[in-house]
């Protein structure tokens, strides 16, 4: 059953992907959004990294490892304070994100617009490397706790939270269409968008951050008024 569940997951997140990398792509071309952010019509070389930001990579990575090992080593010694190592590993993993977003352009409006351009002479490839090395680590490690039971639960958590909605269905489609649109028009998504906020708050940023959270609230009004007798919505 958990492999039914978690491969049926798999697929819904798949088909989600593509809709919203498709969507973003066709936004930003049909909006010119690469020539609106001022991004100069010319290729974008692909280079290896300077020594000082591979460096830095290195040591982002390093830091990584050495987090998460602390982090399971103190799962297993304080057993008696779960809450607080999960607390803990929440803290130290979205830092670790945060600091990834960074490092990798992720924040930088133009530079995810001049990758969803493919037709824009300055079509940057290099943010397809970066999601290519995010599967590159996640993928394996879901398919060898989830298939083949390496660990039988988390180290820091009571257990592992898989999706039970999994249903490819229009609501997943439309969304996926509505999220990549305004991806590609504007070039930022939550996460990111959230990192820049906090780490410079132009106002072009803030204001997009209070409109995600103002729909993202308008949408749950929405959810819970067209669901029958006003049940809670399951989102896990």
């Amino acid at each position: 059953m958990c492999r039914l569940t978690a491969a049926a997951a798999a697929a819904a997140v798949m088909h989600y992907s593509m809709v919203f990398m498709a969507a973003g792509m066709a936004a930003a071309t049909a909006t010119q959004s690469a020539a609106a952010a001022g991004i100069a019509a010319k290729a974008a070389p692909l280079a290896l990294p300077a020594d000082d930001v591979a460096n830095s990579g290195a040591l982002l990575v390093a830091s990584a490892v050495l987090a998460m090992l602390g982090l399971c080593r103190a799962g297993q010694e304080f057993t008696q304070e779960p809450k607080a190592v999960a607390l803990a590993t929440e803290l130290v993993a979205g830092v670790l994100f945060a600091f990834g977003l960074v490092y990798t352009g992720m924040v930088r409006p133009t530079k995810v617009i001049a990758f969803l351009s493919p037709l824009y002479p300055a079509w940057d490839l290099s943010l397809m490397f970066v999601m290519g090395g995010a599967l590159l680590v996640a993928l394996p490690g879901f398919q060898l706790i989830l298939r083949k039971h390496i660990i039988k639960k988390p180290y820091c958590e009571a257990n592992f939270s898989i999706p039970t909605r999994n249903s490819i269905d229009p609501t997943l489609i439309l969304g996926g269409i509505l999220f990549g649109a305004g991806w590609g028009i504007s070039g930022m998504c939550p996460g990111p968008a959230v990192v820049a906020a906090v780490a410079k708050p132009v106002p072009q940023v803030v204001a997009y951050v209070v409109a995600m959270m103002g729909g993202m609230w308008a949408q749950g009004l929405w959810e819970r008024a067209t669901t029958s007798g006003g049940a809670p919505v399951e989102t896990s």
